[in-house]
């Protein structure tokens, strides 16, 4: 998948949600991130919770609209938690 299309929310799956939380916690644990950090338990606790989910397709947008109830949420978060788009897609995509 080129860097160039457009992802949809039909293209993102729960598999790919799953590798980018996997990724981040490898990228914490690289970092030096105690493994009783905040930071790793929560992302361990997203990945426990998305694996153990009935439907994971539904429970991911779910969790998406519960966390971001509006497209300004959604755009408060990322610059929250200083994520670029392009980082985002870093993680979401392998090249």
């Amino acid at each position: 998948m080129s860097r160039t299309q457009e992802l949809t929310m039909q293209d993102i799956t729960w598999k790919m949600i799953e590798s980018a939380q996997i990724k981040i916690i490898k990228e914490a644990f690289r970092l030096r991130y105690r493994k009783d950090s905040k930071f790793i338990s929560e992302y361990a606790g997203y990945v426990k919770n998305l694996r153990n989910a009935e439907n994971q397709d539904e429970y991911i947008k779910y969790t998406a609209i519960t966390l971001f109830p509006n497209s300004q949420d959604i755009e408060n978060g990322i610059k929250d938690r200083h994520m670029t788009e392009e980082a985002v897609e870093d993680v979401l995509i392998d090249e």
